[in-house]
């Protein structure tokens, strides 16, 4: 249990010592989420004893909130001033106006997988945007693809999405010892599509590879038989 919970202080401390305002945000969402899957099974079981009466029942479901907002209101701090300092005032707000104009002459085949450098100045406003620097990502996962791939990359989106939150929710509901796993992915794919929707973390390598590896590895307990 010590060696778990040191893995998450590193992890913990390495996330805040970015300094993303994306990041910390998901993470906090997902955490909170989390928490609260973890925590409400008591709330809903078929038979609560006498033992979980009153406000004990949800004690639980308190304790892990507030720890989880305690951490983030502590550790936070630089990210959240990062936040009210620029506030709305960030160039990839105007990308977004300018990928979605690109996306509306492209929205049925798209312009092309990783075309979005080539395409993206065509559209650029720079009023807003300015001039300067060369925008090589759209700094939003989902409108990159659907620019790049089409439709086509829209409706494996759903698909892909159908597919996963229909299997974590089936996990939460038949397991019992591994509850946690499909909860895990749960988490991990709410904090991937939040910052996946202000960043382009999925398009790196390396993230997209450890991504995928913990949701098939959630995914295949979720779907598991057994009910453990």
């Amino acid at each position: 249990m010590l060696v778990y919970a040191f893995s998450c202080l590193i992890v913990a401390i390495a996330l805040f010592l970015t300094q993303s305002r994306g990041a910390v945000g998901a993470t906090f969402i997902a955490c909170v989420a989390a928490a609260a899957l973890i925590s409400t099974r008591r709330l809903t079981a078929d038979r609560p004893t006498g033992e979980f009466v009153s406000w004990r029942r949800y004690a639980p479901l308190i304790a892990s909130l507030v720890v989880v907002i305690g951490l983030f209101a502590l550790f936070a701090g630089r990210s959240v001033y990062r936040m009210q300092e620029q506030g709305s005032d960030d160039a990839r707000w105007c990308s977004f106006s300018s990928t979605l104009a690109a996306i509306r002459d492209n929205w049925i085949f798209g312009a092309g997988f990783g075309a979005f450098q080539d395409v993206f100045p065509v559209y650029r406003d720079p009023d807003c945007a300015g001039i300067v620097g060369v925008w090589e990502r759209a700094h939003n996962f989902f409108l990159e693809g659907w620019l790049g791939l089409g439709l086509p990359f829209v409706a494996a989106l759903a698909i892909g999405y159908l597919v996963l939150v229909g299997a974590f929710i089936g996990g939460i509901r038949i397991r019992h010892k591994f509850r946690y796993i499909p909860v895990l992915g749960l988490a991990a794919l709410i904090l991937a599509s939040l910052h996946s929707i202000v960043d382009f973390s999925l398009q790196i390598p390396g993230v997209g590879v450890y991504f995928a590896a913990i949701m098939a590895a959630t995914v295949t307990v979720s779907l598991g038989r057994g009910g453990e």
